[in-house]
């Protein structure tokens, strides 16, 4: 995930993920939300804890107001904490700018640092490793290498397609040696009667040709 980022804005190395949990229901307390408060996901590891907002789609879906409402529900359960916040909005984004961190006063300053990423770039995060795994031609890593196929597959599923573009194409160079089936000629000189001259044709009936294809 870290790697799909469009701002590597996460310092942390070699943290420990304690807990993920799914669409929990959080105080509304101080929000615009009346019950309660649901982001999609929430890890809390050992450095940090982790709010996650999903979209369906990569762009103009994300919402700002929702983005405090889950901050501030966040800080109503867990505030007292003073752990180091993340909120990392995933597909949805207005752009890949990097969007400035957000300050909200909760028993004191509270800095939330902002994340953004989207699925196509999940994906390519996703190719990448498994390119990386593959080069090292290491049988252990063949569990490694599927793992990830199925993800593939799975982004496909949703419309989200693996592309090699253009540019990014790596030059091969083919030989007919190669494909033993194939066969690589030269283009026939050709040489039209209409480009003839007389110093072409070196035959004793030479001019009584060229005297023809001229009338």
């Amino acid at each position: 995930m870290k790697n799909s980022l469009f701002h590597r804005k996460i310092l942390e190395e070699n943290f420990i993920i304690e807990t993920i949990s799914y669409w929990n229901k959080w105080d509304a307390l101080n929000t615009t939300n009346t019950t309660y408060v649901e982001p999609d996901v929430f890890v809390r590891t050992d450095k940090f804890d982790l709010i996650i907002e999903a979209k369906r789609y990569d762009y103009n879906q994300q919402s700002e107001t929702q983005l405090r409402n889950e901050v501030i529900a966040y800080l109503n359960e867990y505030g007292s904490e003073n752990k180091k916040i993340y909120f990392l909005q995933v597909g949805g984004i207005y752009g890949t700018d990097d969007i400035p961190d957000l300050q909200i006063y909760h028993n004191g300053n509270k800095k939330i640092v902002i994340l953004i990423t989207n699925w196509s770039r999940i994906l390519d995060a996703v190719l990448h490793s498994r390119e990386k795994l593959f080069q090292l031609n290491s049988v252990s890593n063949n569990y490694l290498i599927r793992i990830l196929d199925d993800l593939v597959d799975v982004f496909a599923y949703h419309q989200f397609f693996s592309v090699v573009w253009l540019k990014n194409i790596k030059e091969r160079r083919v030989f007919s040696e190669t494909f033993p089936k194939l066969h690589f000629t030269r283009k026939p000189n050709v040489l039209w009667l209409q480009y003839l001259k007389e110093s072409n044709i070196n035959n004793k009936w030479s001019k009584d040709f060229f005297e023809y294809v001229r009338n």
